[in-house]
């Protein structure tokens, strides 16, 4: 036999009597590596079976999860909890670092909080604090069994799970049921991922926030379902540079940043992204509320980006006065400030309404509704209409105290607005600021208007309150301009306004109605074939 160059012959002769060639050598080296992770990762798995814990879901596990944790975070280099398939009962119990390598919660079974009252009132269920480089993983779930406590009138019920100063965590696949309070708890933590987690109580459950963030920053949520009875996420004081993107919530309150400013030297919330995410039957969408009666805070820098809302009462809401036991008449202007909102891309009522084959109507029911500047367009697929029997509420921040419009109507066809609501566009706030670019309360930009039996009231010093405004063909009839009067037109036709028709009005002081100003600038178009007739204007300053 010719020898290979360099190949030493006893070499060649041992591997020929064991009969080895190089490919059985590769199997053995793969086996033994193989063995070696499967050691090295049972060393490094602390399955509470193996410290005395029950699957039966009825005998107490608490200690045997508190020492396989121990056990776990002592081990250098780290290591993972198991709860294996079953039933675990736990009772109140906290995890504490800090740990000497990463460490991880895998929960494939169930844990059961107690359902005994004595532990009804609690600040937790499960805490794990302090800890860096964690995960919390599986295909199992928590269960607060809250069902006992939600009739407990108290904000003292426990959290399912609460992360307390960790940094560098990762929660993925977790379901959790039905807590006794807020489902996750996120304080003072920061660069945290909640990936693919489930979020289910009762649409009736009290205080049910899906997660509730406070004094956090870098927090994650993505990809993840609440269907709760409170806020699917809640966004307290300190929560910077949020991003919550492909979330269903519903049902519950929605997303809420608040409330706000009800203790003194609270944190601003900054830098919050909201995207990508449907909302069902909830009674919010996305909310900012802050405390009547303030402490000063700031809120900037918020975006809430292509939003879907499908059967959803109050789409977008930011409510600076709120109060849960305070009469409207006792209430005061909240003293945080919010800067700096952006709403891009919100799909709410109007755009199912407008695309329904055959029209729609928009039903605005018995209550106020505060109402960010909105564009509500067309083209629609039939008529469509906005049935206001409640009160629309302009918001009274100075951010939006300048502007084009605060509701605008836009390439509609066959539209038409009515009920016995009102709509308040709350222009105090803005009246102070010297510039004719405050926001109209509503832009119809519509051919062929008719304005019937409607009601337009402002104070007697209010500027530029004129009540309404034509360039296109309309007709107003039957109207009254105010009861309070004001020193501002009741009407006034711009260049371009033609075939008008003003019958029947009731107007009391002010400036009467007016055609123009006019030829201020180049190319206006003619005003032609006004009508006004049969109407009553009481002691004007001019007519």
């Amino acid at each position: 036999m010719k020898k290979s160059r360099g190949q030493k012959p006893g070499i060649v002769e041992e591997e020929r009597k064991m009969g080895l060639n190089s490919s059985h050598i590769e199997c053995l080296v793969l086996i033994a590596i193989l063995l070696c992770i499967t050691k090295c990762y049972a060393q490094n798995v602390f399955n509470i079976m193996q410290f005395g814990a029950s699957n039966d879901g009825r005998t107490d596990s608490t200690q045997a999860l508190s020492k396989a944790w121990r056990q776990a975070c002592w081990r250098d280099g780290g290591g993972v909890v198991l709860v294996p398939d079953g039933r675990f009962l736990i009772f109140s119990l906290v995890l504490k670092g800090p740990c000497k390598g990463s460490i991880g919660l895998r929960i494939n079974g169930q844990l059961l909080a107690p359902i005994d009252p004595n532990f009804a009132i609690a600040q937790i269920w499960l805490s794990i604090y302090e800890v860096d480089n964690l995960f919390v993983d599986g295909y199992g779930s928590f269960d607060g069994r809250g069902f006992l406590a939600w009739s407990i009138k108290t904000f003292n019920r426990p959290i399912s799970m609460k992360l307390t100063k960790i940094n560098h965590a990762r929660i993925t696949g977790i379901t959790s049921y039905n807590s006794k309070f807020f489902h996750f708890g996120v304080h003072g933590c920061s660069d945290v991922t909640f990936d693919h987690i489930r979020v289910m109580a009762p649409r009736d459950s009290p205080n049910t926030d899906g997660i509730h963030i406070s004094k956090s920053s870098g927090i994650n949520i993505v990809h993840s379902r609440f269907d709760t009875g409170d806020d699917c996420i809640s966004l307290g004081p300190g929560s910077r540079f949020i991003n919550i993107t492909n979330i269903h919530c519903g049902p519950g309150h929605g997303i809420s940043i608040g409330s706000l400013g009800k203790y003194p030297n609270e944190e601003d919330v900054s830098d919050v992204l909201v995207r990508d995410s449907t909302f069902v039957g909830t009674d919010n969408g996305v909310r900012i509320k802050t405390w009547s009666s303030s402490h000063p805070s700031f809120v900037t820098k918020i975006v809430f980006l292509n939003l879907e809302m499908k059967d959803v009462r109050n789409p977008m809401i930011i409510d600076q006065k709120y109060c849960l036991d305070c009469s409207r008449d006792k209430m005061s202007t909240s003293r945080v400030q919010i800067r700096d909102v952006r709403y891009e891309g919100i799909k709410y009522p109007w755009s199912h309404a407008c695309a329904c084959d055959g029209g729609g109507v928009v039903l605005v029911p018995d209550r106020s509704f505060l109402i960010l500047p909105l564009v509500l367009k067309g083209p629609c697929k039939g008529s469509i209409g906005l049935r206001i029997n409640g009160e629309l509420l302009a918001p009274i921040d100075q951010y939006f105290a300048t502007g084009q419009t605060w509701l605008s109507i836009y390439e509609v066809e066959n539209f038409f607005v009515d009920a016995y609501g009102s709509l308040n566009a709350r222009g105090s706030s803005a009246w102070p600021f010297k510039t004719s670019n405050r926001p109209i309360a509503m832009c119809i930009d519509v051919n062929n208007v008719t304005f019937d039996d409607i009601r337009a009231m402002a104070p007697e010093d209010s500027p530029n309150t004129t009540q309404m405004e034509s360039t296109f063909p309309s007709q107003v009839v039957s109207t009254l301009c105010s009861q309070d009067s004001t020193l501002e037109t009741c009407i006034s036709l711009d260049p371009g306004s033609r075939f008008i028709n003003i019958t029947n009005i009731h107007r009391d002081p002010d400036h009467g109605i007016s055609i123009g100003s006019l030829g201020k600038y180049p190319n206006e178009e003619n005003v032609f074939k006004v009508i006004v007739r049969d109407s009553h204007l009481l002691a004007q300053t001019m007519e």
